[in-house]
């Protein structure tokens, strides 16, 4: 790498901008990633690496119309640009562009027939798309390329996964572990491998596997229907969700976010327990109460569930969700009543949605999505 500052004319600044960049971006600094790419442009503007570079930084958070730009300046600057086609590919892919995603792969390895990664994304690509046997063509070239890429062996094992084939699927997913242990989603797929093939046993061992080596989509875990099996233990399911996210018993946190993936997934008869053990450890944790009190409303508990939601916006004046927790409440009881009761209710429900954008925003889409706004129609019309 060369340095940054110094004298004489074998100082390529740009390039010393450029390399501190991939430094940042290496270990996910990703702001300070940008900000070295950009400096590295601003000094060489032809330089065709470091659009491309900031192009991934932008890919990676998820800013897909900035990366997209980046590349197709690189490209501009430089028509070889192999990485710049394939991660053009990759954004298209991400927004579902798919043909424009398969002509950029292509592209790449029209450039350099060698090139394993693009080979790889083609991939990925027809796997998305179900063009199953066009996939496995493709991880296959990538994998015949670079024996060692661990990501190929895990898709092509998806491909089988998905046809099927689980001693095939077994055979990949466990090439990904041997050439890299700290794979985490491997152990995952290992363990929808087995309970689709009902052996319960291997496929908890493997979900400890994942979650010890950093998988956390919890969410994922609670809706794949692969898993589905798993979770009818509900013991034992339960007792692996807690192991993980609440490691340290007296962590008011690790309760309160078991809790919320509870909530999140509508399991309010699960999420109660949990989250009145965050509160007894603190009863300050105003995210609690406000889960606590959606527990009780859902299970049809409203006086308990008020009072959850007063408790909150007591304790976090700027709570947003919790004003919608009281219209939820009104909506309910207006239902419930005669015509000018509620009337009423609707009024003062439309007060806590009032103060609900106030403090925080509008939420439009929740608000336009809300089932148990959509209960009372003045809820979406009129103020809002």
């Amino acid at each position: 790498m060369k340095v940054i500052a110094g004298t004489g004319t074998d100082i390529c600044f740009p390039c010393a901008y450029n390399n501190l960049g991939n430094v940042y971006y290496d270990t996910r600094r990703y702001a300070e990633a940008e900000q070295q790419y950009k400096k590295a442009i601003q000094l060489d503007s032809t330089f065709a690496g470091a659009y491309t570079n900031l192009g991934l930084v932008y890919k990676d958070t998820r800013r897909y119309a900035e990366a997209e730009r980046q590349y197709k300046k690189a490209i501009q600057l430089d028509s070889t640009q192999t990485f710049a086609y394939n991660n053009l590919g990759n954004v298209y892919q991400n927004t579902r562009r798919y043909a424009e995603a398969e002509q950029q792969c292509k592209k790449a390895i029209q450039l350099d027939s060698t090139y394993a990664m693009a080979y790889h994304s083609l991939g990925l690509l027809y796997a998305i798309t179900r063009r199953n046997i066009e996939a496995e063509q493709q991880l296959k070239k990538a994998i015949q390329l670079d024996s060692t890429f661990a990501n190929a062996y895990g898709n092509l094992g998806f491909v089988y996964l998905n046809t099927h084939r689980y001693a095939e699927a077994e055979q990949q997913f466990k090439k990904v572990i041997q050439h890299d242990s700290t794979f985490a989603n491997a152990h995952g797929n290992l363990a929808c491998l087995y309970s689709l093939q009902n052996q319960p046993d291997k496929a908890y061992e493997q979900l400890e596997q994942a979650l010890k080596k950093g998988y956390n989509d919890f969410n994922n875990m609670q809706q794949d229907e692969d898993l589905a099996p798993l979770r009818e233990q509900k013991q034992r399911w339960n007792t692996l969700l807690r192991n993980a996210l609440v490691p340290d018993t007296t962590d008011a946190q690790g309760w309160l976010n078991l809790g919320n993936l509870y909530s999140q997934n509508s399991q309010h008869a699960e999420a109660e327990p949990v989250l009145k053990k965050a509160i007894a450890l603190d009863a300050s944790i105003a995210p609690a109460h406000y889960l606590l009190g959606k527990a009780y409303f859902k299970t049809k508990r409203p006086e308990e569930a008020r009072q959850k939601f007063l408790k909150t916006i007591e304790l976090s004046p700027q709570a947003r969700m919790a004003r919608l927790g009281m219209a939820w409440l009104l909506v309910a009881e207006g239902n419930t009543t005669d015509s000018s009761t509620k009337a009423k209710a609707t009024a003062e429900a439309l007060d806590w949605v009032a103060q609900a954008i106030e403090k925080g925003g509008a939420p439009f889409e929740l608000l336009q999505s809300d089932e148990d706004l959509a209960r009372s129609a003045p809820c979406r019309s009129g103020r809002l």
